[in-house]
């Protein structure tokens, strides 16, 4: 959720880094949706033999290394378009089929659209909690672009502490 978030200032991002007017960041958004695309066809294609667990891990990784680069990276449009596709193809592994599936194989079948519903609730949780640290961090100091470059690197951390905990579970 705190990734889609990300997703939803991404444009604002690139305004901001990059001194471009909101029209043209829209251009600059087009690898988000199509990493997002090629994520979905990948899931689809890979779920039964990588596991979820597998593509989910990557799905972080992706989305940790797009919003880096995109937010403490050069301030180039490369950085930016680069960034887009990686937060694409990371947010859609996450929030994509592996996440539920993965939720509908930890229960018993009766229990499988509940189990999907918190999924949901959990992840609108996360984008709402997201929105409200990026709310509160871009809105600290004179300086808007270090401010929002910063509330990006703040929600790195929470993702990337998440990952590492959701992928500690169990293996021990």
């Amino acid at each position: 959720g705190v990734g889609q978030a990300a997703v939803i200032l991404f444009p604002t991002l690139a305004v901001l880094r990059l001194s471009v007017t909101p029209a043209a960041s829209g251009l600059l958004m087009l690898p988000l949706a199509l990493g997002g695309v090629a994520a979905t066809v990948g899931v689809m294609m890979a779920l039964d033999r990588l596991g979820a667990r597998r593509l989910l891990a990557a799905g972080g990784a992706a989305t940790l290394a797009g919003v880096l680069l995109a937010a403490a990276g050069p301030a180039t449009h490369w950085s930016l378009l680069v960034g887009a596709g990686l937060l694409g193809l990371g947010i859609t592994g996450l929030s994509g089929g592996s996440l539920r599936y993965a939720a509908g194989r930890a229960v018993a079948v009766e229990l499988q659209g509940p189990a999907q519903g918190a999924v949901a609730l959990l992840t609108n949780v996360g984008v709402l909690a997201g929105s409200l640290l990026f709310g509160a961090l871009a809105g600290v100091g004179q300086d808007e672009r270090a401010a929002l470059e910063a509330a990006m690197l703040a929600a790195c951390v929470l993702m990337g502490g998440s990952f590492l905990a959701a992928n500690t579970q169990g293996s021990a």
